[in-house]
């Protein structure tokens, strides 16, 4: 569902009777990127009408991907 899942196609399913939000997959990586941060911020962007949501992180790195955000 990559390019698909964004902040819009969310909102209609929540207003059809979704009961939980899910992201596409995000590569943990990213959040470390100057390059692709902003990126990756607007793939999990989500509106408090959206709750409850699900951020899929993905990664190699356990331990990075456990650590605070720049």
């Amino acid at each position: 569902m990559a390019g698909f899942t964004d902040v819009v196609f969310r909102e209609i399913c929540k207003e059809y009777g979704a009961d939980v939000m899910v992201t596409e997959f995000v590569m943990a990586n990213r959040f470390f990127d100057p390059r692709g941060r902003e990126t990756v911020w607007r793939m999990i962007d989500f509106t408090p009408k959206q709750r409850p949501m699900g951020v899929q992180i993905f990664g190699s790195e356990p331990k990075r991907m456990g650590e605070p955000q720049p």
